[in-house]
């Protein structure tokens, strides 16, 4: 995948996006095009999660000679004469806009999304969630569930029970619902290194979205309290990175409940002979062990 910035060459490789800075005889100064451009094409990649890491690099004798000076002008033209009639306070207001575009640049830096799970052995459920993670991160940590309903969450504290590597089971409400001994089961048998995340839309999503009892007054969460489990956390959608990532450094057994919208984008089927992914991630945990 290549695309064509006026100040940068974008290239993504392997899930390796190589941005390079491409004008080297203004020995890549900042202007104006810089600012707009790079936010873009971070963001670009980030909402496509085209790649796993972005590589920043440039051409010619000097990585880059700093800020155009020509950012701060008030006019996109900077040969345009100034008029002496421009009120202080407009000037003051078209300056801090200016400064704001600037820290739009760096906070999508810091925005861009970085994978929460990048190491870990991951068993994730029958359907479209192995589909979906297949189609953005085929990896041979990932084990993908491709007939078992209910048995991801089962499967993945075996294999924490097993081993000491971190283990991820990516579940469905209606799979837990549809294998409920699955929880009194991880209570009673703590894997520090077993991480449940549930993606409670409410639905059975890989079969048209006909809804789950999870949807109406079955509580999940409180269900795995009643079960024993002790460290249990429902949170939305849009707190599920933060809460995994705290969860992945704490090093106890917890169980996530993320609440979200029923809804799939299209995804194609899992093109891996089922023999090859069980044979390849086998290989992943002994050379781990």
């Amino acid at each position: 995948m290549t695309n064509k910035y006026t100040c940068f060459d974008l290239e993504i490789k392997n899930k390796v996006a190589y941005v390079t800075m491409c004008r080297p005889d203004e020995y890549n100064t900042m202007n104006k095009a810089f600012w707009s451009e790079l936010p873009h094409l971070v963001e670009k990649i980030s909402d496509d999660a085209s790649a796993r890491v972005i590589v920043l690099s440039s051409t010619g004798k000097h990585f880059c000679a700093g800020m155009d000076l020509a950012n701060f002008s008030l006019s996109d033209n900077p040969t345009e004469p100034k008029s002496s009639n421009t009120h202080n306070g407009m000037k003051k207001e078209a300056g801090f806009r200016i400064t704001l575009d600037l820290q739009h640049t760096i906070t999508s830096l810091e925005k861009a999304r970085i994978p929460v799970i990048s190491d870990e052995l991951v068993v994730s459920n029958i359907g479209l969630p192995s589909q979906e993670l297949h189609m953005l991160d085929d990896q041979p940590t990932n084990f993908y569930m491709l007939g078992t309903m209910g048995l991801a969450s089962s499967i993945g504290l075996g294999l924490a029970l097993s081993q000491k590597e971190t283990v991820i089971a990516i579940d469905g409400d209606g799979s837990v619902l549809t294998n409920f001994g699955t929880l009194p089961t991880i209570a009673n048998n703590v894997a520090d290194n077993f991480i449940l995340l549930i993606i409670d839309n409410g639905s059975y999503g890989s079969t048209g979205d006909q809804p789950t009892y999870a949807g109406g007054k079955t509580s999940l969460a409180k269900v795995a309290e009643a079960c024993g489990c002790e460290n249990v956390i429902e949170c939305k959608a849009s707190e599920t990175k933060d809460i995994l990532e705290t969860a992945i450094k704490s090093k106890k057994m917890t169980i996530i409940v993320s609440k979200c919208e029923s809804g799939n984008i299209p995804v194609p089927v899992i093109d891996i002979d089922p023999a090859v992914i069980r044979y390849r991630f086998m290989k992943e945990v002994e050379a781990r062990n």
